[in-house]
């Protein structure tokens, strides 16, 4: 992903931000907290400007990149990260009134996510967010990669923990390869989300 995928990725998918040449940055309300990257010194760095714990606001989270378009995607999946907390965590969210895995497969159908992205049988499928039961009733969360090996998994959960990280990581993992599917079919990436990318954004 070059500056101009970056850029043009972002206004597909809504996102406003504010290329300044060496720094592109979030476009929030004033005083409110932002991300951004910019080149210094020849090296991309990624920031997050602090507003409510900092006075005055000052760089957090600093990560620095020797390549651009590293530096691009990893700013891109943060923001895609930001976005996708707010659409899984809605006000009233069904979810917490779930108590059984065949509600939250319920749940699933009713917002139309793809079936293709999440499996509760036995089967492991590749690409996908497999639930799997221990012999005490535990659940443990999968996230199956595209040559069907496990590449991320939660401790054992009690039921109720269970649902919540199903949840939470599907609805993460759909948001993921949809945007994925977006931008390839856009030509603005040209291949898919790695191992390290999925499991960095599902977590």
């Amino acid at each position: 992903m070059d500056k101009l995928q970056l850029l043009k990725s972002f206004k597909l998918m809504g996102f406003e931000v504010n290329d300044d040449q060496e720094i592109i940055k979030e476009t929030v309300d004033d005083y409110e907290n932002y991300k951004q990257i910019q080149l210094i010194n020849g090296v991309w760095e990624y920031s997050e400007i602090d507003f409510e714990r900092k006075s005055p606001p000052e760089k957090v989270n600093i990560i620095n990149f020797n390549h651009n378009k590293q530096a691009y995607r990893y700013f891109f999946l943060n923001l895609l990260k930001s976005s996708a907390f707010n659409k899984a965590f809605i006000k009233d969210n069904p979810v917490y009134n779930i108590s059984s895995i065949k509600e939250l497969e319920h749940l699933f159908i009713q917002m139309n996510l793809p079936r293709m992205y999440y499996n509760f049988s036995n089967q492991i499928n590749s690409d996908e967010i497999h639930v799997e039961f221990t012999v005490d009733k535990k659940v443990i969360v999968n996230c199956i990669n595209c040559h069907g090996n496990k590449i991320l998994s939660t401790r054992p959960l009690e039921l109720e923990r269970g649902i919540l990280s199903m949840y939470r990581i599907t609805r993460y993992y759909c948001i993921l390869k949809e945007t994925e599917h977006t931008l390839i079919e856009n030509q603005l990436i040209n291949e898919a989300f790695n191992d390290e990318d999925v499991k960095w954004f599902i977590k």
